[in-house]
């Protein structure tokens, strides 16, 4: 930076206050703190059994990992821009992990409860979280993103 330059970054108030910001309309996501309420309502419960089958006692985590529905459409845009036509999503996502303690021969339910935000993705369009409507979710569990032997659809 040219020490020239240096004049056009904005200046301290001279231990002022600074000025207030302008008010602006809240953004279309809405709600207080932590965002929409509705971003928290359970849309799906997923159990699983998970039982010990060592001589001794142990923990595990038990792992979800949510994909996506294929072909999810994207919105369009009044620029004329012409980019993909559908939301790239990757193969699966995290979205739940419990850590469970069991003794040998031990059996444990664990139940995840997903909410609408964990079955959405965020819009830049939008500028929100959108659920997709349609296509199929497909839940992976297990132990690790490399060892996922439980499947289910919703």
């Amino acid at each position: 930076m040219e020490p020239s330059d240096a004049s056009k970054l904005p200046q301290p108030n001279n231990g002022e206050p600074p000025e207030p910001l302008p008010e602006h309309e809240p953004s279309p996501a809405g709600g207080g703190e932590g965002g929409n309420p509705s971003l928290w309502d359970v849309h799906a419960v997923v159990s699983v059994t998970v039982k010990n089958t060592g001589e001794r006692s142990g923990q595990e985590v038990v792992q979800l990992y949510l994909s996506f529905p294929t072909d999810v459409p994207l919105a369009k845009r009044s620029d004329g821009y012409e980019g993909p036509s559908t939301v790239d999503f990757p193969d699966r996502v995290l979205r739940a992990f419990e850590k469970v303690e069991m003794q040998p021969g031990e059996s444990k339910v664990v139940t995840f409860h997903l909410t609408r935000k964990d079955l959405s993705f965020w819009s830049t369009f939008h500028q929100n979280w959108v659920m997709p409507t349609e296509g199929r979710f497909t839940f992976h569990v297990g132990n690790s993103s490399r060892s996922l032997p439980l499947i289910a659809h919703l």
